[in-house]
């Protein structure tokens, strides 16, 4: 009896152990998850952001927003329409992730 009850005490503990780093993880994804869809909420005319759509990654101002994307004008004087997923903060400290 006594055999079994460190056995089921060990095994809980183990488990704890094992898990603990995955929630953790977990809770930090998701607020960083959280603050970067509200910094995409916010985002307003001329403010900088950075751009990466998989090809290329750029700083550029946001000269437009809509629903469904972002109008940003490119380091060239060029205007392009980014989908929210490919607009990230700049690196200035106050917006850091």
């Amino acid at each position: 009896m006594k055999l079994l009850l460190l056995i089921y005490i060990l095994m809980i503990t183990v488990i704890v152990i094992t898990l603990t780093p995955f929630v953790l993880y977990l809770i930090t994804y998701k607020k960083e998850s959280v603050k970067l869809r509200k910094f995409r909420d916010e985002l307003q005319t001329g403010q900088m952001v950075l751009v990466n759509d998989g090809i290329t990654t750029f700083h550029g101002i946001v000269v437009g927003k809509t629903d469904d994307y972002i109008r940003v004008s490119g380091p060239t004087g060029n205007y392009a329409a980014y989908g929210y997923k490919c607009i990230y903060p700049t690196n200035k400290k106050e917006e850091i992730l």
